[in-house]
């Protein structure tokens, strides 16, 4: 499966005379496939080498500290997932004060700074920085439909972001998958692929391809939300990750 890879540097740049071109490509790709790479998406180096640093150090520490940041003592859906399937994880989004009432909306559960003092100010910074992106990357789907196609849809940003492990299996385990068939239930989502690889995306004849990780890029999936409001013109991503 040839996936496409599509440079959005025209996008966040604003370069007119290159957009209708990129426009084009955006639209394709989620007619066709749902699943697409980007490059010139500005997300420097440092910055990657950082996260994925607090990330494995993260998931390095015992459990007893992982799960005191557990998902169940937040009312804004954030913090640490203990394994399932066969993956463990830890959520993370905009800051709001717990008094706001809003729907998912409060505090991030970062780890102690006496442990990982770096990662709060790391994932803030990504977090921004792929908003965004994210806003510039709707903005590109929109005008593939017509210009503000989404506007009237988002009166305000609800982006999460996570870290997900999925531990080594040893031959015996294989057949099992770090998370099973599904789509996200989300817009899109921008996925940062470490060097492993282990995702799987399905085609619209029903047969399943590697899309492994490739250097200096962003893997961008579909969503169910874009499938909805898009009647269906845009295609949300089946797909599954491997442990290996």
């Amino acid at each position: 499966m040839k996936i496409p890879v599509i440079d959005i540097s025209a996008l966040l740049e604003g370069k007119e005379d290159e957009i209708p071109m990129l426009v084009d490509e955006l639209g394709k790709a989620c007619e066709q496939l749902g699943l697409f790479y980007i490059t010139g998406h500005t997300i420097g180096d440092e910055l990657i080498e950082k996260l994925s640093d607090v990330q494995s150090k993260f998931f390095a520490l015992p459990s007893d500290v992982k799960e005191s940041l557990g998902i169940m003592k937040s009312k804004a859906y954030r913090g640490y997932v203990k394994p399932a399937d066969v993956k463990e994880g830890i959520y993370f989004g905009h800051e709001f004060d717990d008094e706001t009432g809003g729907v998912m909306q409060g505090k991030n559960q970062y780890p102690p700074r006496d442990i990982l003092p770096e990662a709060k100010e790391i994932v803030t910074e990504y977090m921004s920085k792929m908003d965004n992106l994210g806003k510039h990357l709707v903005s590109g789907l929109a005008l593939w439909v017509f210009q503000d196609f989404f506007d009237e849809m988002f009166s305000t940003l609800f982006p999460l972001f996570a870290f997900w492990h999925y531990p080594g299996q040893d031959e015996e385990a294989a057949k099992d998958w770090g998370i099973g068939p599904h789509t996200d239930y989300g817009f899109m989502t921008l996925l940062l692929q470490d060097n492993v690889g282990g995702l799987q995306a399905k085609d619209k004849d029903g047969l399943w391809y590697d899309a492994p990780p490739k250097p200096g890029t962003l893997t961008v999936m579909i969503g169910d939300v874009v499938e909805i409001w898009s009647r269906g013109r845009y295609q949300a991503t089946w797909h599954r990750v491997k442990n290996t």
